[in-house]
């Protein structure tokens, strides 16, 4: 698993990740955004390389919800492969994030 972050347009931050999202990656993902001096107006998750994501990474998108404004924020969750997008969905994250 990698995770990258970098700096979108017009106050964006994009965090790209790649292979299996678990408890593994809580640092790695944590540092992501948080390694910056500011809080964004958006933030996007590119999960287009995303074989798979646990409880745990469920709980870590949440944590990122939390410190971007909770309900005040926009974080999207970009290109899930389908069996991801039904983890989201079944999980009713689609009434939480911008599921795209």
């Amino acid at each position: 698993m990698t995770v990258h972050s970098k700096l979108g347009e017009q106050d964006e931050l994009i965090i790209q990740l790649q292979g299996n999202f678990d408890f593994n990656q809580y640092n790695e993902f944590t540092e992501s955004y948080q390694k910056f001096d500011q809080i964004f107006k958006k933030y996007t998750v590119d999960l287009a390389e995303v074989k798979m994501v646990d409880s745990s990474a469920l709980g870590m998108f949440l944590l990122l919800r939390d410190f971007a404004g909770g309900d005040s924020s926009e974080v999207c969750l970009v290109s899930p492969n389908p069996l991801v997008r039904e983890i989201l969905e079944t999980s009713k994250f689609n009434k939480l994030f911008n599921i795209i």
